[in-house]
């Protein structure tokens, strides 16, 4: 799935949150307008409706994320890729994952992604790369996206979505809010 058509499916969740929020508010004027209700019976009844919109919305909500994060997931497996079913080649990746997460700087990294792509240690240049993409050292994980022109796309669109999960965060809240 390209990064578009998911797009297009959290615009899509997402109208139906802005549509849910009119309901509620809707409903909102509906409960406080009603002649009939007691200032009691009002109070229960908007509190009834707000818990049962709030229930509902973060099921959307939850829509959302889930496209979100299986997309992510996908487009990792696919950049940093898969280490083999060997117990030597998972034994190598989480050494390579380990001395990835040791790393000090970018500086370090840069130096690490380096001679790990001259010597061909996939292993290393995917954890130091997955590291790299954690921390926000965009260069280095732009040189492993370089040096491996087949992921090339699926990297640039691993870093799009890496930058969905840590910005943004406001207009997700008020698309979501009751």
């Amino acid at each position: 799935m390209s990064l578009e058509a998911l797009d297009q499916q959290i615009e899509a969740v997402r109208a139906r949150a802005k549509s849910l929020q009119k309901t509620i508010g809707d409903d909102q004027k509906a409960i406080e307008n009603n002649p009939n209700l007691s200032p009691e019976g009002r109070k229960a009844d908007l509190a009834e409706m707000k818990e049962a919109a709030r229930s509902r919305m973060a099921s959307i909500r939850a829509e959302e994320n889930k496209l979100a994060t299986d997309r992510r997931d996908s487009l990792r497996r696919t950049v940093m890729g898969t280490v083999g079913y060997d117990s030597s080649s998972i034994i190598s990746y989480r050494d390579a994952q380990d001395r990835a997460a040791k790393l000090a700087d970018r500086d370090d990294a840069a130096r690490v992604m380096e001679r790990a792509l001259t010597s061909g240690d996939k292993a290393l240049a995917s954890a130091v790369a997955e590291v790299a993409l954690d921390r926000g050292y965009r260069d280095v994980y732009n040189s492993y996206a370089s040096a491996n022109p087949a992921i090339a796309e699926a990297a640039k669109d691993l870093a799009v979505m890496e930058h969905y999960f840590t910005s943004g965060g406001m207009a997700r809240a008020l698309a979501y809010m009751v």
